[in-house]
């Protein structure tokens, strides 16, 4: 079946709503050769599909996300991470959705494919990421939010130690994206106290 194509000022992904306004029927939106990532979201048929790594996975879901985003909406946690090109252990990446959280009282989003916070103003700063243009907590509230989802203490203080050596802007995506974590040789594990006592401090900055 022949489809029209899709007008190239739409990108590779789109919003429902922006494809309407740009003159796309709905049925073509509806057709099954266009992804649908998330609710009110498209994504143009790509051709032949390559695996790509999880950091470049989120990256892709972050750009077809922001086609969705609100004003109050942030990216956040594991997703803020590798915006941030901060190193995440691969288990941390994964995770069931992309992490976009909002400020109290707002309701956390709720869609498919999202997983949805609510946070406290005081805990999180907000800023918009200098290369990809949307909002994402700035890296030190990523790194407190990230203090209880980071399983092992070397994990985190990796990505600690990272965003402070990057600095306000930290690395970029391309910079951090492939980096393993691992615990360096001869480093004895620290007691549950410590651990317990470094993610209270990384919490409350």
């Amino acid at each position: 079946m022949h489809r029209p194509p899709l007008p190239r000022s739409l990108g590779s992904a789109f919003a429902v709503a922006d494809a309407r306004a740009a003159g796309v029927t709905a049925s073509r939106l509806r057709a099954h050769d266009l992804g649908r990532p998330f609710h009110g979201v498209r994504v143009a048929p790509l051709g032949h599909r390559i695996e790509v790594s999880p950091e470049a996975a989120v990256l892709e879901l972050v750009e077809q996300y922001a086609c969705r985003m609100t004003e109050h909406e942030f990216f956040s946690h594991a997703a803020a991470a590798v915006l941030w090109g901060l190193p995440l252990p691969i288990a941390s990446v994964r995770t069931s959705g992309l992490d976009v959280s909002v400020f109290a009282p707002r309701r956390a989003p709720a869609s498919v494919g999202v997983s949805g916070h609510t946070v406290r103003r005081s805990l999180a700063h907000v800023v918009t990421h200098p290369a990809r243009r949307v909002r994402v907590a700035s890296p030190a509230s990523t790194v407190a939010m990230l203090a209880a989802r980071v399983p092992h203490l070397y994990d985190l203080v990796a990505v600690a130690d990272a965003a402070v050596r990057e600095g306000p802007g930290c690395a970029y995506p391309q910079h951090g994206a492939g980096e393993r974590v691992q615990s360096r040789p001869g480093h004895h594990a620290p007691s549950e106290h410590g651990h317990t006592g470094i993610r209270g401090s990384l919490a409350s900055t």
